[in-house]
């Protein structure tokens, strides 16, 4: 067996931090930074550089820095097996009842 979830996801409705769509990235980051020590330092580097403001509700942002540029500089370290797979749930409710 591979054990190869770095993190899962699941947006809930009516619960305000299970319904946010800027909390997802940065707790896919937080669970891969505890997956694996190598992008946790990687990371731990694009926040002191200030690429992204965590408190601004900026999805785009949030992915680009906090989960694709540092599993890309990871990557090349990966072997295929090693890669982590993230698993998002429920994306059907995702914000308020009104979007």
């Amino acid at each position: 067996m591979h054990h190869r979830l770095g993190s899962s996801f699941a947006f809930k409705r009516g619960d305000i931090s299970l319904s946010n769509p800027a909390a997802l990235w940065c707790t896919v980051a937080h669970d891969l930074a505890r997956y694996d020590t190598s992008f946790a330092s990687i990371l731990v580097e694009m926040l002191k550089v200030g690429t992204v403001d965590l408190g601004r509700p900026d999805v785009a942002s949030h992915f680009q820095f906090l989960i694709k540029e540092p599993l890309m500089r990871r990557h090349e370290c990966f072997s295929f097996e090693e890669i982590p797979v993230i698993v998002v749930d429920a994306l059907d409710e995702c914000g308020s009842d009104s979007s």
